[in-house]
């Protein structure tokens, strides 16, 4: 029977033979992404308030080391194994399942693309101590033991840790919720049943940039519900053995019942792999991977007791899209939102259907000479249907070279074919006006441009901006025409940024409200140029909230004040060019105050 390493046996060893104890460390940990000495744990020991023996112990069955540990000091004539603590662990015949092989596809993109590394980044280099996955747009689960061998690591400054993406490239991240680690897991021994609850060894670090819902990376789902079946079943870990990229491993796993304080498995595992996640044979979440039970089996916490955790469940869910984006991709680096909540409103309300006449918004300049905000409007557009709705798409409508067929124009940019909507007949420039035919031709392109959204089953917004060399008579009267068309059609949606001179629509709104009544469709009109304090203020709170700086009320004004220092308003309100200066005095002080990385 296999017998596990302990902080007594150890004690008398490091007492008289410290350096023996090194050369093992130096000889175990040699190429690996991670080395440990003696002088570092004994470091982490004092930092964490343990004693140097268990801190070694903790590290080496934490790093699944202990047994070359062993091995290697037996080979010098000593044994340091304590009596047997338990048995090994019979696995079953394996439950018989459907097998999908799309569903096994699809795992296995969003396993390579969501699965990262918990470390830190020093002077000397990174280093990694064990797995994790992205499970929602900011949010990383992993082992607490993971965190707290990092942070230590680090010195005990928490801002160096760093989740390494699938791709390799480090993100800032930080601990908000963490359900501690019981001292027997961390010393190879299962844990009372008094901690089924409270020491589940899981945690979600922050990350300081939306990651989990984005184009490069994605995120795993969890589900709401652990799995109810029992027995001996294909398990799949997500995990970096050794901090080494080896996609996800496949193995055996045992469930007794819903009491179970582990879940044993048969998965080769190595260090680094603590805080990797486990899936069932019909990809279910299982738990997270701990350590290892007697006779090299591995062992999960599973996701019963994961959701059991108090605040674990409701930490997950509070990871939405903000309502008012702050900041562009939602980090203090990028250009900082202010006074565009009506935008948002309105955004808001076409996604969630609750005002059905509206169908886009126009962006008109206070100052026609200023034409930054308009590009920026797009890049706002963006941002938000990527948060908010995953059947938007986004299609960014250059007017730029348009001389006078603008929606043959339209037609090669959007549609992607070269030839323009001929008129039906009866409404051809040669049997009638030349209006009548462009408002057939808009027609047309309007039915081909919906049946391309309604086919791929998504809503399609048009950003149309406005060139700065103008349009000509005819292209402006082509666009009245294009614009009332798209309005008309269930999936498509509209953003016009300046044409301040032309007369689109006869119906405009000047709040979501006025939408919410039936009649015709229309836009709603929000006018850009000028902040005012309370603008900057609400983009503060948001920022508060969606960092979790809990900044209370005082503090959001103190910031406030700090940023508009100097700027003088003119009837209540700033001009835009100080947007950018207010901006960087914001970014200082919640660098400074926030304590962000």
């Amino acid at each position: 029977m296999p017998r596990l390493l302990t902080p007594k046996a150890l004690k008398p060893l490091l007492e008289s033979h410290d350096a023996l104890v090194d050369e093992a460390l130096e000889v175990i940990y040699l190429g690996q992404p991670f080395q440990h000495t003696l002088a570092t744990l004994r470091e982490a020991a004092r930092l964490l308030g343990k004693t140097p023996e268990a801190m070694v112990v903790e590290t080496l069955i934490s790093d699944e080391m202990d047994d070359r540990f062993v091995a290697i000091l037996r080979g010098q004539g000593i044994d340091l194994l304590p009596p047997d603590q338990f048995g090994e662990v019979a696995f079953g015949p394996v439950r018989s399942r459907n097998f999908d092989p799309h569903k096994m596809v699809d795992f296995a993109l969003a396993a390579r693309n969501c699965r990262c590394r918990i470390g830190v980044e020093t002077p000397a280099g990174s280093r990694v101590f064990g797995s994790g996955a992205l499970v929602s747009r900011r949010l990383v689960v992993t082992a607490t033991h993971v965190v707290d061998e990092a942070v230590a690591a680090a010195g005990g400054d928490a801002r160096r840790i760093r989740i390494f993406a699938s791709d390799g490239r480090p993100y800032p991240a930080w601990s908000i919720f963490a359900s501690p680690c019981h001292d027997n897991d961390r010393n190879g021994l299962p844990a009372p049943a008094e901690a089924f609850k409270t020491h589940t060894d899981v945690a979600l670090l922050r990350t300081y940039r939306r990651l989990g819902n984005s184009n490069e990376y994605g995120h795993l789902e969890l589900g709401e519900t652990p799995v109810q079946w029992q027995g001996t079943a294909k398990m799949y870990l997500v995990h970096y053995p050794q901090g080494l990229d080896q996609g996800f491993s496949e193995g055996r796993v045992e469930r007794a019942g819903p009491q179970d304080m582990y879940f044993p498995h048969d998965v080769a595992t190595e260090g680094g792999s603590s805080g990797g996640l486990a899936f069932d044979d019909e990809f279910a979440f299982l738990g997270l991977h701990q350590g290892r039970l007697p006779g090299n089996t591995g062992r999960l916490v599973p996701f019963h007791r994961i959701a059991a955790a108090e605040g674990f469940a409701t930490t997950l869910k509070s990871d939405v899209p903000p309502r008012y984006l702050w900041a562009l991709d939602e980090t203090a680096d990028s250009p900082l939102i202010i006074g565009r909540n009506l935008f948002f409103d309105a955004l808001s309300a076409m996604i969630e259907g609750e005002a059905p006449a509206l169908k886009g918004i126009w962006v008109r300049r206070i100052d026609t000479d200023d034409s930054a905000g308009l590009t920026f409007s797009f890049r706002i557009l963006d941002a938000f249907l990527g948060a908010h709705d995953s059947r938007a798409i986004t299609f960014r409508v250059s007017l730029e070279l348009v001389v006078s067929d603008l929606i043959g124009s339209l037609h090669r940019q959007v549609v992607g074919t070269a030839d323009a909507p001929a008129p039906a007949a009866g409404v051809r420039e040669d049997e009638t006006g030349e209006a009548a035919s462009d408002r057939d031709r808009a027609r047309r392109l309007a039915d081909a441009l919906q049946d391309r959204a309604e086919a791929a089953g998504e809503t399609h917004w048009f950003h149309f901006e406005n060139p700065p060399s103008g349009l000509s008579r005819n292209a402006q009267i082509q666009l009245e025409h294009v614009v009332s068309e798209i309005l008309l059609r269930p999936d498509l949606r509209l953003v016009l940024s300046g044409y301040e001179t032309f007369e689109m629509i006869e119906r405009q709104f000047e709040t979501v409200t006025e939408a919410r009544d039936p009649g015709p469709p229309g836009l709603l009109v929000e006018f850009i140029g000028e902040f005012s304090r309370a603008d900057l203020r609400a983009t503060v709170a948001e920022m508060s909230r969606d960092l979790k700086l809990d900044w209370t009320a005082d503090v959001i004004d103190h910031a406030v004040d700090l940023a508009l220092a100097g700027v003088a308003p003119v009837a209540g309100f700033f001009p835009a060019a100080a947007a950018r200066q207010v901006a960087e005095r914001l970014r200082a002080h919640v660098r400074l105050q926030g304590g962000l990385p």
